[in-house]
């Protein structure tokens, strides 16, 4: 490799002599062998003078304001409501909202892997045959008619169909891959349907109910609103109460330790789906008192579960989340989250640099109304 440094060295100096196209410039100037060309001062985008201004807090930290007043807010109006999941991405990284939801920024696609089911198709796949198992045999089931085995059973050949449609549109390679991950999909729904069973009876109501289509539901918050709309993928009574749940395939997280307590990012989409489900209790014929619970399975069953005091602890919290997102939409403030920990997988990483987060604290700490309640 070092037998390269004297050309390059050579191309360089040439390059600092006569810089004849703008990369040459760039280069020149990121080494210090060049000065500002004069004709960089006159625009913008190019006048280093005008981006060192741009250090005080402004759009390239996210706030939009009155810039962006005529650009429709999703949740702020009913032609455009807001789903669970965007509201989870605001409130841990009001910024990367704005580049996904927005701006519509997205990571390139990418071939599915083939030697396991990643994700997000192996939760698809597994909500898939959930969907199937409870459509069919939902309330039979809840009422604790025939056996566990017999119940099992069907499951499995939910599972079997379910998987031999997906093959078609997924491509592993080799038998003993489809063997074992065909294995793990039924092992799943088995460890789920045990978990479910040794619940007792309760009256089953509805699985994957969407609200909010084509009528968004409204969740008033004092002086602010929101208007959501999604789908629930499970809806039982149990007593005085109907209690929301909802699946997941990922890591679990039972209220444990420094778990125990609501967390925004965590628990906002259960929050609105129990929120939505006192909204609309009459119409749906169900308790006006609810329970919610996040179900894992993957790693055998567990439980996040808020059954008990879902309108104590959780709906507190969740009325406060929900009103510093709807502040944080109607101000168009998007800033960059200030904790390490929200952007473990985000792409969008080598946008934001270094010192990001002094810099997201130090806009924070600066700021009034939604940026005073998101900090």
């Amino acid at each position: 490799r070092d037998a390269f440094l004297p050309a390059r060295r050579a191309a360089l100096a040439f390059r600092s002599r006569m810089p004849l196209a703008e990369a040459a410039w760039q280069a020149g100037l990121a080494l210090g062998a060049l000065g500002i060309p004069a004709r960089w001062l006159g625009v913008e985008a190019l006048d280093l003078h005008h981006v060192a201004a741009l250090r005080d807090a402004g759009p390239l930290d996210g706030l939009l304001g009155a810039r962006a007043g005529v650009v429709p807010m999703p949740g702020l109006a009913p032609g455009r409501p807001i789903s669970p999941s965007a509201l989870q991405r605001l409130l841990e990284c009001p910024h990367r909202f704005l580049l996904e939801y927005l701006l519509g920024f997205r990571e390139p696609a990418e071939a599915p892997r083939q030697r396991e089911i990643g994700q997000p198709a192996y939760g698809s796949l597994f909500h898939l045959v959930a969907e199937r198992f409870y459509r069919a045999l939902g309330h039979r089931f809840a009422a604790c008619e025939w056996s566990l085995e017999t119940w099992l059973a069907e499951g499995d050949a939910i599972v079997e169909r379910a998987f031999a449609e997906f093959l078609e549109q997924y491509p592993l390679v080799g038998g003993a891959v489809r063997s074992r991950e065909r294995e793990r999909l039924r092992q799943d729904l088995r460890d789920l349907l045990e978990h479910e069973w040794s619940r007792g009876g309760r009256r089953f109501v509805a699985v994957e109910r969407p609200f909010g289509q084509p009528e968004p539901v409204e969740l008033a918050l004092g002086g602010h609103s929101l208007i959501v709309r999604g789908q629930i993928d499970q809806i039982e009574v149990e007593g005085e109460r109907v209690v929301v749940r909802d699946l997941k395939t990922g890591r679990a997280h039972p209220r444990l330790g420094k778990e125990a307590t609501p967390d925004p990012v965590l628990d906002v989409q259960i929050a609105v789906y129990g929120l939505v489900a006192a909204r609309l209790a009459d119409e749906w014929r169900t308790p006006g008192r609810v329970g919610a619970a996040y179900v894992y399975v993957g790693r055998g069953p567990d439980e996040r579960e808020w059954d008990r005091d879902f309108h104590e602890a959780l709906e507190p919290a969740a009325r406060d989340w929900l009103t510093t997102a709807a502040a944080l939409l109607a101000e168009r403030a998007f800033p960059r989250t200030p904790r390490p920990d929200d952007c473990e997988y985000c792409p969008f990483q080598p946008v934001c640099g270094e010192g990001v987060y002094e810099r997201a604290a130090g806009v924070l700490a600066a700021g009034a109304g939604a940026l005073e309640r998101f900090r």
